[in-house]
């Protein structure tokens, strides 16, 4: 039962897995998203993301395709109230709840805010230690469709120059 659970924990063993399995699943793009932007459009703090990165460094210095926003950038969008109310429903059963005073819901609520907060300002502070050039907007590397575009249409002397200045092999990837 790796994937049930209360805590993080049981989604990065699954994450673990699967990236173990097959390792190139980090680099799979869906609709232009590479699974790092993917799973910071949905609020996963850096426990989540943090195998990501290990399989791919590079992943935390690309732009989104969407939002055109890199990862630390993502992670410091305004979380939605949805998550609270998740986080809050995942730590007690429904009776519970019903039996605490309001007081009490209060308080469980600012420290489910809190702990969050917390999350997301140890998720920006790991994609930064990671890619701190990311603040003045420096990609660490071009995406690949980017620089196949770009490869196509120049000389033999400029895909060696742009191939040394990105780190990207002379064969366009």
């Amino acid at each position: 039962d790796v994937i049930r659970g209360d805590d993080d924990g049981s989604l990065d063993r699954v994450l673990k897995l699967m990236l173990k399995q097959d390792p190139e699943q980090a680099f799979q793009r869906h609709r232009g998203r590479l699974p790092i932007h993917m799973a910071l459009s949905v609020g996963q703090s850096w426990s989540f993301l943090k195998p990501f990165v290990s399989a791919d460094r590079r992943s935390v210095g690309m732009r989104d395709p969407h939002s055109k926003f890199f990862p630390f950038q993502m992670a410091a969008l305004p979380m939605s109230s949805k998550n609270t109310h998740l986080m809050m429903r995942n730590r007690f059963t429904p009776t519970q709840w019903r039996l605490m005073s309001k007081e009490q819901k209060k308080h469980e609520f600012e420290m489910v805010e809190t702990e969050q907060d917390i999350r997301q300002a140890t998720t920006i502070y790991e994609l930064l230690q990671r890619h701190p050039d990311a603040i003045v907007g420096k990609p660490l590397y071009r995406e690949s469709a980017t620089t196949s575009r770009v490869l196509k249409s120049v000389g033999k002397v400029s895909l060696q120059y742009l191939s040394f200045v990105y780190g990207r092999s002379t064969k366009g990837g």
